[in-house]
Protein backbone atom coordinates (compact mmCIF):
# COMPACT_ATOMS: atom_id res chain seq x y z
CA UNK A 1 0.00 0.00 0.00
CA UNK A 2 2.89 2.16 1.04
CA UNK A 3 4.11 1.92 -2.52
CA UNK A 4 1.35 2.15 -3.71
CA UNK A 5 1.08 5.64 -2.39
CA UNK A 6 4.49 6.47 -3.54
CA UNK A 7 3.88 5.74 -6.89
CA UNK A 8 0.72 8.30 -6.81
CA UNK A 9 -1.96 5.30 -6.87
CA UNK A 10 -3.67 6.45 -3.66
CA UNK A 11 -7.39 4.36 -4.41
CA UNK A 12 -5.74 1.24 -5.07
CA UNK A 13 -3.11 2.05 -1.74
CA UNK A 14 -7.01 3.12 0.12
CA UNK A 15 -8.09 -0.52 -1.34
CA UNK A 16 -5.09 -2.55 0.34
CA UNK A 17 -5.53 -0.89 3.79
CA UNK A 18 -9.37 -1.20 3.75
CA UNK A 19 -8.32 -4.83 3.50
CA UNK A 20 -5.90 -5.29 6.07
CA UNK A 21 -8.37 -3.91 8.28
CA UNK A 22 -10.94 -6.39 7.22
CA UNK A 23 -8.31 -9.18 7.85
CA UNK A 24 -7.69 -7.73 11.04
CA UNK A 25 -11.24 -7.30 12.13
CA UNK A 26 -11.03 -9.52 15.72
CA UNK A 27 -9.36 -6.47 17.11
CA UNK A 28 -6.84 -8.55 19.50
CA UNK A 29 -4.42 -6.31 18.37
CA UNK A 30 -5.91 -2.74 19.04
CA UNK A 31 -2.53 -1.22 18.30
CA UNK A 32 -2.15 -2.63 15.31
CA UNK A 33 -5.06 -1.90 14.11
CA UNK A 34 -4.70 1.18 15.15
CA UNK A 35 -1.44 2.04 12.91
CA UNK A 36 -3.76 0.40 9.86
CA UNK A 37 -6.48 3.36 10.71
CA UNK A 38 -3.75 5.93 10.68
CA UNK A 39 -2.19 4.51 7.51
CA UNK A 40 -5.78 4.33 5.63
CA UNK A 41 -6.13 8.10 6.97
CA UNK A 42 -3.35 9.59 5.49
CA UNK A 43 -4.09 7.77 2.02
CA UNK A 44 -7.42 9.09 2.46
CA UNK A 45 -6.29 13.18 3.43
CA UNK A 46 -4.11 12.65 0.59
CA UNK A 47 -6.79 11.43 -1.81
CA UNK A 48 -9.03 14.61 -0.62
CA UNK A 49 -11.21 12.70 1.46
CA UNK A 50 -11.23 14.36 4.84
CA UNK A 51 -14.14 13.10 6.30
CA UNK A 52 -13.37 9.32 5.79
CA UNK A 53 -9.73 9.86 6.99
CA UNK A 54 -11.23 11.78 9.97
CA UNK A 55 -13.63 8.85 11.31
CA UNK A 56 -10.56 6.01 10.81
CA UNK A 57 -8.70 8.88 13.01
CA UNK A 58 -11.09 9.04 15.56
CA UNK A 59 -11.35 4.80 15.17
CA UNK A 60 -7.50 4.87 15.82
CA UNK A 61 -7.95 7.31 19.09
CA UNK A 62 -10.56 5.28 20.28
CA UNK A 63 -7.92 1.73 19.70
CA UNK A 64 -5.12 3.16 20.90
CA UNK A 65 -5.39 6.54 23.19
CA UNK A 66 -1.79 7.00 23.54
CA UNK A 67 -0.17 6.25 20.40
CA UNK A 68 1.87 9.82 19.55
CA UNK A 69 1.25 9.71 16.16
CA UNK A 70 -2.49 9.21 15.93
CA UNK A 71 -3.19 11.71 18.82
CA UNK A 72 -0.68 14.38 16.47
CA UNK A 73 -2.49 13.86 13.53
CA UNK A 74 -5.67 14.08 14.45
CA UNK A 75 -4.68 17.35 16.10
CA UNK A 76 -2.47 19.04 13.62
CA UNK A 77 -5.49 18.47 10.98
CA UNK A 78 -8.10 19.57 13.08
CA UNK A 79 -5.86 22.94 13.48
CA UNK A 80 -4.64 23.16 9.95
CA UNK A 81 -8.91 23.44 8.60
CA UNK A 82 -9.64 25.62 12.00
CA UNK A 83 -11.93 22.64 12.74
CA UNK A 84 -12.45 22.74 16.83
CA UNK A 85 -8.86 24.25 17.96
CA UNK A 86 -9.39 23.51 21.21
CA UNK A 87 -9.16 20.17 20.69
CA UNK A 88 -6.67 19.91 18.01
CA UNK A 89 -4.77 21.67 20.68
CA UNK A 90 -5.70 18.97 23.64
CA UNK A 91 -4.54 16.44 21.03
CA UNK A 92 -1.56 17.81 19.82
CA UNK A 93 -0.15 18.61 23.59
CA UNK A 94 -1.05 15.06 24.69
CA UNK A 95 1.20 13.78 22.00
CA UNK A 96 3.67 16.25 22.84
CA UNK A 97 3.63 14.57 26.41
CA UNK A 98 4.21 11.42 24.86
CA UNK A 99 6.92 11.93 22.58
CA UNK A 100 8.51 15.43 23.82
CA UNK A 101 11.05 14.13 21.05
CA UNK A 102 9.58 14.41 18.16
CA UNK A 103 10.35 17.33 15.35
CA UNK A 104 6.77 16.86 14.05
CA UNK A 105 4.87 16.87 16.98
CA UNK A 106 7.17 19.48 18.76
CA UNK A 107 5.94 21.80 15.67
CA UNK A 108 2.68 20.75 16.08
CA UNK A 109 2.45 22.05 19.23
CA UNK A 110 4.27 25.18 18.43
CA UNK A 111 2.20 25.94 15.58
CA UNK A 112 -0.73 25.60 18.04
CA UNK A 113 0.03 27.92 20.73
CA UNK A 114 0.93 30.52 17.62
CA UNK A 115 -2.69 30.11 16.33
CA UNK A 116 -4.10 30.80 20.08
CA UNK A 117 -2.11 33.84 19.57
CA UNK A 118 0.43 32.99 22.15
CA UNK A 119 3.80 33.76 19.72
CA UNK A 120 6.16 33.82 22.91
CA UNK A 121 5.60 30.20 23.96
CA UNK A 122 5.13 29.12 20.37
CA UNK A 123 8.97 30.61 18.82
CA UNK A 124 10.84 28.25 21.27
CA UNK A 125 8.73 24.88 20.48
CA UNK A 126 9.08 26.28 16.58
CA UNK A 127 13.19 26.75 17.13
CA UNK A 128 13.85 23.48 18.56
CA UNK A 129 11.23 21.47 15.85
CA UNK A 130 13.51 23.07 13.41
CA UNK A 131 16.87 21.86 15.24
CA UNK A 132 14.88 18.28 14.88
CA UNK A 133 13.96 18.84 11.19
CA UNK A 134 16.07 21.38 9.66
CA UNK A 135 15.30 20.77 6.16
CA UNK A 136 11.23 20.31 6.75
CA UNK A 137 9.51 23.22 4.62
CA UNK A 138 6.34 23.17 7.01
CA UNK A 139 8.26 23.29 10.23
CA UNK A 140 10.58 26.48 8.90
CA UNK A 141 7.79 28.00 7.29
CA UNK A 142 5.86 28.03 10.82
CA UNK A 143 8.77 29.38 12.28
CA UNK A 144 8.93 32.04 10.11
CA UNK A 145 5.51 32.98 10.55
CA UNK A 146 5.62 33.04 14.43
CA UNK A 147 8.92 35.48 13.93
CA UNK A 148 7.61 37.86 11.72
CA UNK A 149 4.12 38.32 14.30
CA UNK A 150 6.58 38.80 17.33
CA UNK A 151 8.48 41.72 14.63
CA UNK A 152 11.43 39.66 14.00
CA UNK A 153 11.43 40.24 10.01
CA UNK A 154 14.68 39.53 9.31
CA UNK A 155 14.86 36.08 10.87
CA UNK A 156 11.84 35.47 9.32
CA UNK A 157 12.55 35.76 5.76
CA UNK A 158 15.71 33.66 6.23
CA UNK A 159 13.54 30.96 8.29
CA UNK A 160 11.19 31.26 4.93
CA UNK A 161 13.88 31.31 2.68
CA UNK A 162 15.56 27.72 4.55
CA UNK A 163 11.30 26.25 3.90
CA UNK A 164 11.37 27.69 0.29
CA UNK A 165 14.93 25.13 -0.69
CA UNK A 166 12.16 22.04 -0.30
CA UNK A 167 9.10 23.52 -0.92
CA UNK A 168 6.84 22.68 -4.35
CA UNK A 169 3.91 23.71 -6.10
CA UNK A 170 2.17 26.21 -4.20
CA UNK A 171 3.83 25.97 -1.18
CA UNK A 172 6.62 27.51 -3.44
CA UNK A 173 5.11 30.61 -4.58
CA UNK A 174 3.20 31.33 -0.90
CA UNK A 175 7.04 31.14 0.42
CA UNK A 176 8.40 33.33 -2.16
CA UNK A 177 5.59 36.01 -1.62
CA UNK A 178 6.71 35.96 2.15
CA UNK A 179 9.82 36.50 1.32
CA UNK A 180 9.50 39.46 -0.57
CA UNK A 181 6.53 41.30 1.05
CA UNK A 182 6.03 39.12 4.07
CA UNK A 183 3.26 37.65 5.72
CA UNK A 184 -0.20 38.60 4.59
CA UNK A 185 -3.86 36.65 4.87
CA UNK A 186 -3.24 35.62 1.54
CA UNK A 187 0.05 33.83 2.31
CA UNK A 188 -0.63 32.44 6.13
CA UNK A 189 0.94 28.85 6.18
CA UNK A 190 -2.23 26.23 6.39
Amino acid sequence: AQQLEKAGRRDMAVTVYRSLLEQDKSGADGARRAVHLLLLASALDANGDWESARNALEDAVQLDPKNPQILNYLGYSLLERRIDVARGFDLVSQAHQLAPQSAAITDSLGWALFLKGDVDSAIPLLERAVKGAIADTAINEHLGDAYWAAGRRSEARFAWKAAALSAEGSASERLARKIDFGWTKDTAAP
